[in-house]
């Protein structure tokens, strides 16, 4: 149960705390993406890659 002491409802991070949190969320989100996408070309039946294929697919030398 709360006392007197501790605030109902948390402060409001700041300008730049929510930028950093928003800048991580989408890293996260794009990571996930990423290896979702790599993982379906790797499950597709007539599609064998190795990872010389991958990063040519993923336009890396």
């Amino acid at each position: 149960m709360p006392t007197a002491a501790t605030p109902l409802h948390p402060v409001p991070a700041s300008g730049a705390a929510r930028r950093r949190r928003l800048r991580s969320v989408l890293a996260a989100i794009g990571g996930v993406a990423v290896l979702g996408a790599t993982f379906a070309l790797y499950l597709r039946p007539g599609l064998t890659l190795d990872l010389g294929q991958l990063m040519a697919f993923c336009g890396l030398r």
